[in-house]
């Protein structure tokens, strides 16, 4: 009977270490992603400052005197500070706007996504708004930009992508225009 009793206690002891055990593990696991968090954050917010020419004085109240302002310029290059910043937009934003061009349809009723890129051959999925279902495209990026070459809900022509050479990877078959399949 003590034997028992013993071996329940020790049950008990087993199972409540492992209890208290587990909270631990928890409560630091929460406290790290806590602290990383907060950590990122406050990284986050430093980046995030104000351009000199953004910056503005508080308020001055009467009887006060006006704080200096500095008025130099950020840079003494003239010919610098005159030239417009334009943003370059990425390939899948350009790739969207040939799916719109091609379609006739409006940008935001275009919703596509890259497959597989591989160097200036891509493979993908467009839906338009509205429209039941989506369809697949091939895209190549030449001199001129982005190319839709070819897009539909079929078997790929070869007719389309042989004259840009699509990689195997992208395009492992195509039909020909007889219908049967080409496996390249």
């Amino acid at each position: 009977m003590v034997e028992k009793e013993k071996d329940k206690n020790y049950l008990i002891l087993k199972v409540l270490i492992y209890f208290l055990t587990t909270i631990l593990v928890f409560l630091a696991g929460g406290f790290t992603f806590y602290f990383l968090q907060t950590k990122v954050l406050n990284k986050s917010e430093e980046k995030k400052t104000v351009p000199a020419a953004e910056k503005q004085p508080a308020p001055v109240e009467e009887g006060q005197e006006q704080p200096m302002i500095n008025s130099e310029p950020a840079s003494t290059n003239t010919l610098e500070s005159n030239v417009p910043v334009v943003e370059e937009k990425s390939d899948f934003e350009l790739i969207k706007e040939a799916l719109a061009t091609r379609f006739s349809k409006d940008l935001g009723a275009t919703t596509a996504n890259i497959g597989k890129q591989i160097g200036n051959y891509v493979s993908g999925g467009v839906k338009f708004e509205g429209e039941i279902g989506g369809a697949w495209f091939l895209a190549y990026k030449g001199a001129s930009g982005w190319v839709i070459v070819s897009a539909g809900n079929g078997t790929i022509p070869c007719t389309d992508i042989e004259p840009y050479n699509f990689p195997v990877e992208l395009v492992p078959e195509c039909s020909r225009e007889d219908g049967s399949i080409v496996y390249r």
